[in-house]
């Protein structure tokens, strides 16, 4: 065999290789967040590698099939995840990598997937959760959490968090909008705190003006999961901005990329606190937004 040969067919499969090294940005339709993110991911992936193709299409033209040079998959948004489920079948063993989607969304889905997936969840962690109420209301012993379908497996890791912070979780759980009122109301009168966790159920456009304005009466301060939250009336939230999810996604999705294997499930590395000021000044709380989050990346190491 000529020596060439040998040389010669590392090139052409080096060559495939680049060829297959592509990624479709899945995307949700319907949401400015997910165009954002969508847009973010490409640019940082092919700042980091000029070489790489990334495609950003909506998630319904999977059901048009999968070019062959795409090499992995990144959904934006709850939507586009679920959809990849559907396509299961025209995805193979793709590689998935899921952001800006609930841990319940992305658990709900996995297990139609046929091949690895991993997700960038919007959940913050319980124990930060916790932590920012600690120093938000360091007198406060008492958080009550409405759970709803969604959200009820999450009640282990709050009670955990509670436990090892000294606080005292009190779980309301609750279907909708069929008992979701006399829940609330035990909670108010129970607690000192409502902290609120990600549920279509219990938190929606319908239900989430009735809850905050039952707070702001009943003097019980809540903590949102969403800026939205904050400009609607919550005391406080703590959230991770489209801009923080796109650069972790980014680093798992080049992880991935270079051989390092499909990470397990990620919850939000870096966070903002919000403070709504009117709503402090009325309740008589004096909160930096700043002091929050810098006491949180202390505790964090960070």
């Amino acid at each position: 065999m000529p020596r060439f040969l040998p040389a010669l067919l590392l090139l052409i499969l080096i060559f495939m290789a680049q060829a297959r090294a592509a990624v479709w940005i899945a995307v949700s339709e319907g949401g400015t967040d997910y165009a954002a993110v969508a847009e973010s991911v490409r640019t940082e992936l092919q700042r980091a590698d000029g070489g790489l193709e990334v495609m950003v299409r909506p998630w319904s033209e999977m059901s048009q099939g999968v070019p062959p040079q795409v090499s992995m998959i990144v959904s934006v948004g709850s939507p586009a995840f679920s959809g990849l489920a559907d396509a299961a079948n025209r995805i193979g063993r793709i590689p998935v990598v899921a952001t800006l989607i609930p841990r319940s969304a992305f658990e709900a889905n996995r297990k139609r997937l046929i091949g690895p997936a991993t997700a960038i969840v919007l959940d913050q962690p319980p124990a930060r959760q916790i932590a920012l109420l600690r120093y938000a209301f360091p007198h406060f012993r008492r958080v009550g959490v409405l759970l709803g379908p969604d959200s009820q497996q999450l009640q282990q890791g709050l009670d955990r968090a509670a436990v090892e912070q000294g606080v005292q979780l009190n779980a309301y759980r609750t279907n909708g909008e069929s008992n979701l009122y006399p829940a609330l109301q035990r909670l108010l009168e129970e607690n000192e705190v409502l902290l609120a966790i990600p549920d279509a159920a219990v938190f929606n456009g319908g239900s989430i003006q009735n809850v905050l304005l039952a707070s702001y009466r009943q003097k019980v301060p809540m903590m949102g999961f969403s800026p939205a939250y904050v400009r609607a009336g919550a005391l406080l939230a703590l959230y991770s901005t489209p801009a923080q999810l796109s650069a972790q996604t980014v680093r798992v999705v080049r992880g991935i990329l270079a051989g390092g294997g499909v990470p397990p499930v990620q919850g939000p590395m870096d966070f903002v606190v919000g403070v709504n000021a009117n709503v402090a000044r009325s309740l008589g709380y004096r909160l930096s937004e700043d002091a929050l989050r810098i006491q949180l990346l202390n505790r964090e190491g960070m």
